[in-house]
């Protein structure tokens, strides 16, 4: 396609939402399609930019201005699509595209409504959701949003499969997000307090958020790494958790099951989509901290097979459903049409 298609989002960490973005401009520069990455506003996101530039995904900076994106827009002929991802720039953009006659694109992957300001842009970006054509991660939000279709998020270029049997003496257990009060970071925490006693545990988290101060491990089997290139680190987990309150579908659990890494998740957002408990994955029971330590107990005393067969299953349903062939085709549908 002739297109280009500007990607804009306000970015400051590292997590699902720049995770689907880098996976995004990726599928699209292998499709040859035009595609590059606008910051509404520069936040020093090093990560996010050394990750784009890794994959040459050219990306530009403004200052947090509307009408300099007002300028950006109005300089660029119209063969330009605008899409959207996250609150901020979803609200910013729309309003632009609207005082310029543009369509917009808009990506909603936020499950949880988030607190104080944060709960007021969400509802508001959802309320202006009739501005644009839209995509959702999941089914809840999509019912929240006019002009919605459901999208999955993916991943491309699926890891070699690697076949592991073998009892291994230490097991490496890691939470991988934004800490943040939905995101339930606090119940990695106690479950891996209330396991301290094993020798043979660790427990890892990666990623940053409002709650990285409050979170105190009370025994020393757990480590916090910050942000990090998961690239490099998926390949030493043997279990990633999701112990969420509020979710869409995360890109970490993608991420991981790619790595042929085994999840257990609470049943919120898509994953109930996504995990069929003890098939392909564990879902705890509810979203309490009890129900998450029992299905760990569930993982943790299981056969080294069948914790090999829950990633595997879960391999096959990523390559089917979750591999990018099916979003392209949404994409590129839904910009050919603006």
């Amino acid at each position: 396609m002739n297109k280009k298609i500007v990607l804009l989002v306000d970015s400051s960490l590292f997590g699902g939402i720049e995770s689907h973005l880098l996976q995004l401009a990726r599928l699209l520069k292998q499709n040859d399609v035009t595609v590059q990455l606008l910051f509404y506003q520069d936040h020093r996101n090093a990560a996010f930019y050394q990750a784009l530039k890794r994959y040459n995904c050219p990306y530009t900076c403004l200052t947090g201005n509307p009408l300099e994106l007002y300028k950006y827009l109005q300089s660029h002929d119209r063969n330009i699509a605008l899409h959207t991802h996250g609150y901020k720039a979803s609200v910013v953009g729309k309003i632009v595209c609207f005082l310029l006659g543009m369509h917009c694109i808009s990506t909603y992957h936020a499950g949880e409504s988030g607190t104080g300001v944060v709960k007021f842009y969400n509802w508001l970006d959802k309320k202006m959701s009739f501005l644009s054509k839209n995509f959702a991660v999941s089914e809840p939000i999509q019912r929240q949003l006019d002009n919605a279709t459901l999208l999955n998020n993916f991943v491309i270029n699926t890891q070699k499969t690697i076949k592991y049997i073998q009892p291994k003496p230490m097991l490496n257990i890691a939470y991988v997000g934004r800490l943040s009060f939905e995101k339930g970071p606090d119940r990695f925490i106690k479950l891996a307090s209330s396991v301290c006693d094993n020798p043979h545990l660790k427990f890892h988290v990666f990623g940053d958020g409002p709650m990285k101060s409050t979170l105190k491990p009370t025994s020393k089997n757990v480590t916090f790494h910050g942000v990090q290139t998961m690239d490099n680190c998926w390949h030493h987990i043997d279990l990633l958790i999701v112990p969420s309150r509020e979710e869409g579908l995360p890109m970490a659990v993608l991420e991981a099951i790619n790595h042929q890494i085994p999840v257990l998740c609470t049943p919120v957002g898509a994953l109930p989509t996504l995990i069929q408990s003890g098939f392909n994955g564990l879902l705890s029971s509810n979203s309490s901290t009890n129900a998450l330590r029992d299905s760990f107990s569930t993982w943790l005393n299981a056969s080294p097979a069948y914790r090999l067969s829950l990633a595997l299953n879960a391999k096959a349903k990523l390559i089917k459903y979750y591999s990018g062939k099916q979003q392209l085709h949404q994409h590129l549908t839904v910009y050919t049409e603006q």
